[in-house]
């Protein structure tokens, strides 16, 4: 995936359906007052955003890493099985 600047993520292509994309919320940019604050809020929403997934992808690869120790705990090779698979596997 490429990485895009923060300018461009905050106003890039908003049917990008990648699991990796940086979407935004969709707001009207206006020349008033409150467009800075806008600007704030969709900044503060994109990293609660990106911020939210780390946490998640963080989270499930310990736990994915956790349930592979565990079955491999229970489900030992042992010495003869793995000889017997390399024997196979050079011939």
């Amino acid at each position: 995936v490429p990485l895009k600047p923060p300018s461009q993520q905050l106003n890039g292509n908003k049917n990008d359906d990648s699991l990796f994309s940086m979407s935004s919320p969709s707001s009207t940019t206006a020349t008033t007052f409150g467009t800075d604050n806008s600007n704030e809020n969709d900044t503060n929403l994109l990293l609660q955003t990106r911020k939210r997934r780390n946490i998640t992808v963080a989270v499930l690869s310990i736990l994915l890493a956790l349930f592979n120790y565990a079955w491999q705990w229970t489900h030992p090779v042992t010495p003869i099985q793995l000889l017997a698979t390399m024997q196979q596997q050079s011939t």
